[in-house]
């Protein structure tokens, strides 16, 4: 994982030279569990399930359709 330190971020990148935050997802989730997922957003999504907030446990990664985070 700390293969990632200091690559910057770039909206859907996917590489060491700029990486977006659903590609970091899916690589640090195959160096950590040697585990495979989806490399977009969309396809994300659609991978997990929907879950209630006290349902989350730590450790859990959580993703949100929106961008804008209420901004």
């Amino acid at each position: 994982m700390r293969l990632w330190r200091n690559v910057p971020y770039q909206e859907d990148g996917t590489t060491r030279r700029g990486i977006g935050n659903a590609a970091f997802v899916r690589a640090i989730v195959q160096d950590a569990l040697a585990s495979s997922v989806p490399g977009r957003y969309d396809e994300l999504i659609r991978t997990g399930k929907l879950v209630e907030r006290k349902a989350l446990a730590p450790g859990d990664v959580v993703f949100f359709e929106s961008g804008s985070f209420g901004l």
